[in-house]
């Protein structure tokens, strides 16, 4: 998609639809996956997506940077330090094209204690610049909120503890320069101020904050605050269905609402001119209002999202980066629509579903250090059927292949490829071990319900959901097992924590799996 210089006439008529859709990709490379974040930096975004269940109990989250081609320009990890669970929380674009981004980090995922919040900066070449980490032993005592860059190009910060919350004001380069001690926290915004020390808001609270720390002056709204820029020292106030403007010291200045919009959000101040999004089920406008708050157009994106998915918009395009639910999972789904052509890119859909599942394999083996305990091998193939009108050449299949250990599910997803099947065909494709347990079984038959997900293929997005799951009670056969002479639970085997089978070790985090199908996270002290 070709992209000119924003033609500000565009936007001079009260209602346009000039936009075009750039790309729409699926990314769906784990289990399960969301994202936390997105924001448009000139012709890219970058987004942050976070892996939350998978194939082990690590949660990861990662950066991704796009164009407006439908090219991934790069995906870097986030991990700042060693942890199994990452979660990102803000991202703000920097002052020279890249990102800073905030999050935090738990290094075992079933011990509160030794946890951290960090910020980093990454360039616009995908590299970090520096982090900045600071501890949180309870895992509770400690939180970070209002990641801002100061019009003096300076990050600005609300570090709350268990006994004080501070601003902290941190040089491009990372190093802490100053920190002023305030009597809130958990907050939002925070910018210098010719009246104030400080401005920032808190849910439907604008506040002003002096050189001691103490509130000077705050303002309540009707509706919570979605947004803050300022321009020349005035104030730019949106809350989700109105938009103010305020002198240096609080002072009104005017307010406007805009009939037939709600749900303001993702304030920006472009071309000289403010912009902000209204949104619908059903579409997502973008309307701009010069400096007195009277309205100068709108722009139409047809676009389902909800109201809290991750979007943004500049001058050139909007972009959204939408949960996208796949029965009892999540993938990604990426927009990104030119604001000055209406041309389309081809949009790359596919239908694809699991029609039956067919053990070819099933091993029934009585442990020998433990009366009762037998252990399940299940082999099979699944079923892919193509629903699609284009042919199906790769697939993704996930399922679980054990009971729960430790701080998730241990499951399994594959990306199967070189499928060739055409519309309205299927095809079987195997999945070899597909369930294992080990446990006290009654003395009767056994039953097991085993479930398979399919999703779209990577970057490809699959529109229709309600053939994307199947169930089925596989028979196992009968275990010869007297119930009464059943020993207590006894340790079976031991795994580190990526689940691989280990013997005993001192100093280090491993599970314990029991007879009884429990698990216990043991680590041991010489």
């Amino acid at each position: 998609m070709k992209h000119m210089i924003f033609i500000l006439s565009i936007l001079i008529s009260v209602s346009a639809n000039a936009q075009g859709l750039n790309a729409e990709l699926g990314f769906n490379d784990n289990y399960n996956q969301y994202s936390k974040g997105i924001v448009c930096v000139n012709e890219y975004s970058y987004f942050a997506k976070r892996q939350h269940i998978a194939n082990s109990f690590f949660t990861t989250c990662s950066i991704l940077k796009m164009d407006t081609l439908e090219n991934i320009v790069w995906e870097l990890p986030v991990n700042p330090t060693f942890a199994e669970t990452y979660d990102i929380t803000e991202m703000i674009p920097s002052e020279n094209g890249g990102v800073y981004i905030m999050g935090s980090g738990i290094p075992t995922c079933d011990l509160g204690s030794e946890c951290f919040w960090f910020v980093q900066k990454i360039n616009e070449n995908g590299f970090v610049e520096w982090t900045n980490t600071w501890e949180n032993p309870n895992c509770f005592e400690v939180e970070l909120n209002g990641l801002s860059l100061d019009i003096s190009n300076e990050l600005l910060i609300n570090h709350t503890n268990d006994q004080t919350s501070k601003i902290y004001r941190l040089s491009n380069t990372g190093l802490l320069m100053d920190s002023l001690e305030i009597v809130s926290d958990e907050l939002n915004f925070i910018q210098s101020s010719p009246s104030f020390e400080y401005i920032t808001f808190k849910q439907d609270s604008l506040i002003g904050f002096n050189n001691a720390g103490a509130i000077q002056s705050f303002t309540f709204f009707s509706n919570p605050i979605s947004g803050i820029v300022t321009v020349n020292d005035t104030i730019y106030v949106l809350t989700s269905d109105s938009l103010f403007s305020f002198e240096p010291d609080f002072t009104l200045i005017s307010s406007n609402s805009f009939i037939g919009y709600s749900e303001y959000s993702n304030l920006h101040f472009l071309l000289g001119q403010l912009a902000f999004i209204s949104s619908t089920f059903s579409s997502q406008e973008i309307i701009t209002v010069d400096l007195n708050l009277q309205l100068i157009g709108v722009q139409t994106i047809s676009t389902t999202l909800g109201t809290t998915d991750p979007k943004d918009f500049n001058e050139l395009h909007f972009v959204s980066s939408s949960n996208f639910d796949l029965r009892m999972f999540q993938s990604v789904r990426y927009l990104d629509y030119s604001l000055n052509s209406p041309l389309n890119t081809t949009v790359n859909t596919t239908d694809i579903g699991i029609v039956d599942i067919k053990p070819t394999q099933i091993d029934v083996v009585a442990n020998q250090q433990t009366q009762g305990v037998y252990e399940i091998n299940i082999y099979a193939d699944v079923l892919v059927k193509n629903y699609g009108s284009n042919d199906l050449n790769e697939c993704r299949i996930n399922h679980y292949i054990s009971q729960s250990i430790a701080c998730g599910h241990y499951v399994y997803t594959e990306m199967f490829d070189n499928l060739s099947i055409a519309p309205g065909d299927s095809a079987w494709v195997s999945l070899g071990l597909m369930h294992w347990e080990q446990n006290y079984f009654p003395n009767d038959t056994i039953i097991k319900n085993l479930c398979v997900y399919t999703s779209h293929p990577n970057y490809k997005t699959d529109l229709f959901v309600s053939n994307d799951e199947l169930c089925k009670d596989v028979l196992i056969g009968y275990v010869q097992l007297d119930e009464i002479n059943l020993p207590k639970k006894h340790l079976l085997r031991i795994v580190n924590l990526m689940g691989e089978e280990t013997v005993e070790k001192s100093n280090i985090f491993q599970i314990y799996i029991y007879s009884d199908g429990t698990t216990e996270k043991v680590f041991k002290v010489d």
